[in-house]
Formats: C-alpha cells, structure tokens, sequence
C-alpha cells in the first residue's frame, strides 16, 4: 500500500468513526481542541480536520459516511476492528496531517489508551507485530504494509513507510511537542484557522507550479458543493475570491494570461488533443507571448464523402458514393497577442475562424486562469457516467495569488469513487 493511500485511508477511518459516533457524544464540542498544541511550529504542511464542522454537517443531513467510498469499510484493518464506536480515538476531538522537515504522519487524539491497545490487540497479529512499550510512549509496526503507529496516554499518529528512518528520538519528538514550541504558539494560526471549514490547510513555501513557491492557506467547505479557498496572503483574513463571470462564454473554456510558462504548456498539449489536426501550428506558437482560451463548443455532425469504383466484366466503370457521418467536439483556440497587434484563431469548425465565442478584452488584469468545465469537456480524458461543474479562478492582488475552486455534482460520492 502507497504512503498516500495510507494517509487517505488513515483519514477515512477517522472521518468514519467521528461521523459513527457524533450523536450520543455531541455535547463534547464546547470544548476547544488542543490539537494544534500538539502540532510542531516548523510543519512544513497541516491539513487539519474540524470535527465541530464534520457533526454540523452530519444533523444537517449534508453529509453521511456513506459519502466515503465503500472501499473504506471493507478496508483489510478497519473491518478487522470489533467496535468501531469503542476504539479508543477520541471520536469528536480534531484530526491531522502534518508534514514535519521528512516525516509525514496523522495525528489523532486518544481518550483511553488502553482500549486503543487492545483494539490493537483484537485486529490480529498477522496485522501488527506486538506492541512494544519505549517508556514515554508505545508501538506497534504494520507487517502487511510497515507503517508505523505509536501513541501516549492521550494521542497517536499513524507514519507510512515512505518515510526516512523513523527512531525513537523522531517519535518521541513529535509525540510530545512542547507547548511554545507548537502550531498553536505559530503567529499565523489565529489567521490559517477556519472554523467553519470542514478542512483547513497550510503549506510553507510550498513548490506551486501554478505560481511561485508560496506560503499557502486555505480551506476545504464540503456539501452538495465542494468549495475550495486558497490565499498566499497568510497575514490577512481570508477573502472569498468571487468568480469573474464571462458575459456569453461557452460552457467549457480555460482562459490564462501570458504569465505561467506551467500552465502555457500544458494549455498547448491540451489544445493539440482537441484540434490534433492544427497540432504542427500549435506547437509552433509561443503561449508565453499570448492570453488565450481554449473553448469546446458543443457537438456537430461531420460527413465524409469516399468514393470508389467498381468495374464489370466489360471494364465498364460504375461510381460509388459512401458516406460517412462523424461525431465531432467543436473546439476553438483564440490567443491575443501582449502588443495587441496579432489575434489568432484556430478551430475544426469553419464559423468559428471568424467568430470569437469568448471576449478575452473583459477579462480584468489581476485574472490570470478561469476554467469552467464539465463533462463533456473531460470526456476524452476522464469520461464520467454522472455530471458535475467546476470553476476555477486565480487572480493576483498586491502581490499575492488567490485560488477558488467549485466543484458541483449530481453525486459527490460517485464523483469521489471515481479518483
């Protein structure tokens, strides 16, 4: 099993079992979480789950376990656990993912460690060597898949494999952060922290490949939409990036600035797949020089016309007409040059070599990528069987880029079985 997939699964389970248990243990959100305490100032990333925001969502009957893909319950551990609402976890206390210098790991909080060594215990010992006891903390190691958990009284972090030798020193550093020297001590907490986002994140200079390496926040909100927010602008509180609506643009385009080499790349591989045709012409252009939009257009029948000849015993020629009808995806390519002095338009369909769908002259300064897509767009790459929107939107103030992303679905579940 993949590190990744081990923190993915790491953290179902814990979504699975707050949402198990949330009812009959409600009253406990008046209390504040500590977690952050417990977090190292220096985390190189935390994505960080708000379990208050989790119950809320869970009443309101916009969210269910069964959101999760099935997958996670017949998961080779958490079907091997006898009572999922008696594991020892602290249901409804917060989660986390954490990147610290090379480790990666979650952190979760305990209420009775015992029970939580026992439910160790019960999972089999084909599952997990015996737990071994360091003195300011216990272990136990995965056979299967050799992660690593360890734990003290009151909290315990899951560590895949693809880590760098993780010794007694490691873990007795992470488990027990000294309290100044801890996220919630970090000067940018009060400004990460959302309290009504399912998940918040922060990353530190973080490599982006849609821009600059940046320290990055934001927020996850999960509901018949999944909306979310990012800001380079760690300092301030966070805004709500409004999406520039394109007056008559098409349902499918991605527009983008001149200002990322990244995104200028892999725009032309993306405009050669839909007009493979044009792709020696497209290829020849440098996006670096150029705004531009690429926009699908809908379907439209094409006929191809063959024609063959027969000949009979006589030599007599007969011709035959066959003809052919194809399904074609509209595509159009529209890039405006920075000097304002060069327009060029690439499409499969003859009207809109003239016709521009999309007026890119609207588009403000400070925007520099808007995607609308939906599944018609993907159905070459990543057909679909349900339907689903997203938007996205980066725009530069002052500085600093700000991202939004919304995704709408007929079904958030199907869409998340799908990755």
């Amino acid at each position: 099993m993949s590190a990744k997939k081990i923190i993915l699964v790491s953290i179902s389970a814990v979504l699975i079992l707050m949402a198990g248990t949330v009812i009959y243990l409600y009253t406990k959100f008046n209390q504040s979480s500590t977690l952050a305490e417990h977090i190292p100032m220096q985390a190189n990333e935390v994505v960080y789950i708000n379990s208050k925001k989790l119950a809320e969502l869970f009443f309101s009957g916009r969210f269910k376990p069964d959101s999760i893909s099935k997958e996670s319950y017949s998961n080779a551990y958490l079907k091997r656990i006898p009572d999922l609402k008696r594991t020892g976890i602290d249901l409804l206390a917060d989660a986390a993912y954490i990147k610290y210098n090379s480790y990666q790991y979650v952190l979760v909080s305990l209420n009775d460690a015992p029970r939580f060594e026992n439910t160790i215990k019960a999972m089999g010992n084909d599952l997990f060597d015996q737990a071994l006891d360091m003195n300011s903390y216990k272990k136990v190691l995965s056979k299967k898949d050799s992660f690593t958990i360890a734990w003290t009284s009151d909290r315990m972090v899951i560590i895949p494999k693809k880590n760098p030798l993780i010794n007694g020193e490691i873990l007795n550093e992470i488990l027990h952060i000294k309290t100044i020297h801890s996220f919630a001590k970090h000067s940018h907490f009060l400004n990460i922290k959302k309290e009504d986002g399912l998940l918040w994140f922060y990353s530190q200079n973080s490599p982006l490949k849609i821009s600059r390496p940046a320290s990055l926040k934001g927020y996850l909100n999960f509901d018949t939409t999944v909306v979310i927010i990012g800001s380079e602008d760690i300092q301030n509180p966070y805004k709500l990036v409004p999406f520039y609506e394109v007056k008559n643009a098409p349902s499918n385009f991605i527009y983008a600035d001149s200002s990322n080499p990244f995104i200028n790349k892999n725009l032309s591989e993306l405009s050669t797949l839909f007009l493979p045709e044009e792709s020696e012409k497209i290829k020849a252009i440098n996006y670096n020089n150029y705004n531009k939009v690429l926009c699908l257009l809908g379907s439209r029948p094409v006929e191809d016309k063959q024609i063959t000849y027969q000949y009979d015993e006589n030599f007599n020629k007969t011709k035959i007409e066959t003809l052919h009808i194809d399904t074609i995806q509209v595509a159009t390519l529209m890039l405006n040059s920075l000097n304002k002095k060069e327009n060029i338009n690439i499409s499969n369909d003859i009207q809109f070599k003239s016709y521009s769908p999309f007026n890119m002259q609207t588009v403000p300064k400070n925007v520099k990528l808007i995607a609308h897509i939906n599944k018609d767009f993907m159905s070459n790459i990543f057909p679909t069987h349900f339907n689903y929107e997203l938007k996205f939107i980066q725009q530069q103030d002052n500085g600093f880029n700000t991202y939004r992303l919304e995704l709408k679905a007929s079904t958030i579940k199907a869409f998340l079985q799908s990755l």
